[in-house]
């Protein structure tokens, strides 16, 4: 028979996910009390990760806090195919199975969508926030766009949050870095309130600390400051009925950017560094840095809101109504001394703004037992998202010698621009199981969108300069409008040869829509709008797998794909501005996860995937796409060492294969482009450890260790705009050890 389990069962696994921690699997996922399995809504309903005919990987709040994973970069030191950067703009990008959107551009959306309580949360300075207080985290691997909205043509990642238990309970977790200094501070509370309302308070303030040291401002940086908190109220008012009404707040506070000048060819960037009065210039990837202006140092900051409302309501015969409404916004204002140099030659301002609103209904209906089993439903998605940017390129007093010639400072001038988007979306969905015997069932869904964007955008010139005149011209108010209608959907085959063994295969087509890029173009012009617009960006991926649950609480779980793109989302940096090409891309390969139980405590566990990426034009690597990456560890659980007391932790290793940081043409050593100056980041194998003692009365103390052989990773490059013909770097942490202390009631 087909295992699902029913709202209760949900409902009182999130109730007792503090007061009786389950065993770990799958990276420390909680499972089901007296179930013995892994549960997931990645498909709109509770499910057994085992059953679900596709690849998700898997982490509990428990393991986020235990491994110290507090921001969403940090998901890839857990979780094999997923790549996280951060981009000069200190926005992330994700890159699932070697594919996923850049987004060196604001107005990009990313490929891989992110949901938080199933409302989508797709813009990057939002996935600066901390994380904290999750149930669970799954990440989707492959286009699931049927049921889980909108832009999922590479993937998703689901951020469930802690609900409310029906006991009276709480946690405090703080941790202090050992290496850096950084520190952090997280707790959550349940209060029931009453038998039928219950309340959870949960927040958390993250200091971090910064390891790349600027000596023109003697500090390290970046220096990042995270608050934020949340507030959740659920109630069963009466039988069949149950509601959730969660609001949260995050703030995000940045100081410094970690890049450093990795390239100076021409050596116009020591003579800008020389003439500022620092005639020694920190060139190299060595933690260091001579950045500075009389501005101040580099900032970002960021603060926003999200509400999430979910009615569950049983309407007879096993059938019920879920509505969820989502509202958010954001503000974010970043300064970048983009120069990276003493001196004000290169800075800009910019801001950033959203509102969205979206609502979802969907009815489904009993899956227990029945032949045919189904979700069906509506969205709807709104968002105003405002983007400006002020910079300012200018090299007083400077001699011939820094601004003639190859390699000089050659593009000065002044302007500031605007860019407002709105966007509109309807659609429809749903999703079919026919369950034709208990062990096999055909699956089927499909999503039907109408999109609508406007964008106006308008950019005005404050001193002219080479750069007003040949790049970023002025131009008055012009609006641009696009519409499209995308039909999504996937269909799946599962057979269940034994209660231990699901055998799968797949298809699935996922879409992101088109937009319009707050680029260098004037789209006042016929040609500048065809070149500000940008088209949709289509996924096709084939997946077989297969899904073994071992004696003992073990699994292995292979998935072989491969991904076909139309019109992939890319921005290249040229150096001046974002090129958006809408190449076609491929992905093929196969992951496997397993997890072999050694003892009643001890536990073997890893990750792998191997993805074969290219770009099918010319059989070149996009950038973040490794060939291997994963992880593998062994766990130690609970083993009591005397009476109330007990030891527990893993080692492993992380591991990824090399890496391009932007398109392989463009990299240093491509056959015929000697003058290439971005580098391309070797493969590496971080260890990670983590040591804890744990008490009967409630209390745990432990350390945790990452990159403990302190190994040095290029994370991205780009080539130095204006002042120069070199390349920026960023590296990853050194070495971090943290004092963790816990406890919980």
């Amino acid at each position: 028979m087909k295992k699902c389990l029913s709202l209760a069962s949900v409902v009182a696994i999130a109730a007792s996910a503090y007061a009786a921690p389950a065993m770990a699997q799958s990276d420390g996922v909680e499972e089901a009390q007296g179930a013995n399995e892994i549960v997931i809504t990645a498909r709109k309903r509770a499910e057994s990760l085992q059953d679900v005919p596709m690849s998700v990987a898997v982490i509990s709040g428990d393991r986020l806090v235990e491994q110290n994973i507090g921001q969403i970069e940090n998901l890839q030191s857990v979780t094999a195919g997923l790549i996280v950067r951060k981009t000069p703009n200190n926005l992330v990008n994700l890159t699932l199975r070697g594919l996923g959107t850049g987004t060196a551009i604001d107005a990009f959306e990313q490929s891989v969508a992110t949901f938080v309580d199933g409302t989508y949360a797709g813009r990057g300075p939002e996935f600066n926030a901390a994380l904290f207080d999750f149930q669970r985290v799954e990440i989707i691997r492959g286009a699931q766009a049927s049921l889980l909205s909108k832009n999922t043509s590479l993937g998703a990642i689901s951020l469930v949050t802690q609900k409310p238990g029906r006991d009276f309970g709480f946690n405090v977790t703080g941790t202090w870095d050992l290496e850096l200094g950084s520190r952090s501070l997280e707790a959550g509370v349940d209060l029931p309130l009453s038998d039928i309302v219950q309340v959870r308070v949960a927040g958390k303030y993250d200091d971090q600390h910064g390891y790349v040291y600027n000596s023109y401002f003697d500090k390290d940086v970046p220096r990042t400051k995270n608050a934020a908190g949340r507030i959740t109220l659920a109630a069963q008012p009466s039988d069949g009925l149950d509601l959730t009404l969660m609001y949260q707040y995050f703030q995000v506070r940045q100081k410094g950017m970690p890049w450093e000048i990795y390239s100076d060819p021409s050596g116009n960037l020591a003579a800008l560094s020389a003439f500022a009065g620092y005639p020694t210039l920190e060139i190299g990837a060595n933690y260091r840095q001579s950045e500075g202006s009389a501005q101040g140092q580099s900032y970002d900051r960021t603060s926003g809101n999200r509400i999430v409302g979910t009615i569950n309501y049983e309407i007879g015969g096993g059938h019920t109504i879920t509505s969820v409404t989502g509202y958010s916004d954001f503000d974010s204002e970043r300064w970048r001394d983009t120069d990276l140099l003493p001196g004000d030659y290169l800075n800009g301002t910019y801001l950033q703004s959203n509102k969205q609103f979206q609502q979802e209904i969907r009815l489904s209906s009993p899956a227990e037992g029945q032949f045919l089993d189904y979700v069906v439903g509506a969205s709807y998605f709104h968002e105003k998202w405002f983007f400006s940017d002020r910079v300012v390129s200018q090299c007083i007093g400077c001699p011939a010698a820094l601004t003639t010639g190859t390699g000089r400072f050659t593009l000065r001038g002044s302007w500031v621009s605007q860019d407002h988007q709105t966007t509109r979306d309807l659609a429809t969905f749903a999703q079919v199981n026919l369950n034709f015997s208990d062990t096999l069932t055909l699956s089927g869904g499909a999503r039907y969108t109408n999109s609508r964007r406007r964008a106006t955008l308008q950019r005005e010139t404050l001193v002219p300069g080479a750069a007003t005149t040949v790049i970023y011209q002025a131009f008055a108010p012009v609006t641009l409008r696009r519409k499209e209608n995308n039909v999504d959907g996937s269909v799946a085959l599962n057979w269940k040869p034994s209660s231990r063994l699901m055998l799968y295969g797949s298809y699935s087509k996922g879409t992101k829509a088109g937009g319009f890029n707050n680029s260098a173009t004037n789209p006042s012009t016929v040609a500048g709008a065809m070149q500000t617009e940008y088209g949709n960006e289509t996924a096709h991926t084939v997946e077989i797998g297969e899904k073994l649950t071992l004696p003992g609480g073990g699994f292995f779980n292979v998935a072989v794909f491969q991904t076909n793109i139309k019109g992939f989302q890319q921005a290249t940096f040229n150096g001046s501005f974002f090129n958006i090409t809408g190449e076609d891309l491929r992905a093929r390969g196969v992951e496997a996860e397993a997890a072999l139980p050694l003892g009643s405590n001890l536990r073997l566990q890893g990750q792998l995937t191997y993805a074969d990426t290219v770009r099918k034009a010319t059989g070149l690597n996009p950038p973040g796409a490794p060939k291997w990456s994963g992880n593998v560890s062994l766990n130690l659980e609970d083993q009591e060492i005397s009476n109330g007391l007990a030891l527990n932790g893993n080692v492993g290793v992380e591991f990824r294969s090399h890496i391009f940081l932007t398109n392989e043409e463009n990299t240093i050593g491509f056959p015929g482009r000697p003058n290439n100056v971005v580098p391309d980041s070797p493969g590496y194998g971080l260890i990670n450890a983590r040591l804890g003692l744990k008490a009967d009365a409630g209390w745990e103390v432990a350390l945790v260790g990452r990159n403990l052989n302190n190994k040095k990773v290029f994370e991205y490059s780009v080539p130095i705009s204006f002042v120069g013909n070199g390349s920026y770097v960023m590296l990853n942490r050194p070495r971090t050890v943290a004092l963790q202390l816990t406890f919980r009631r």
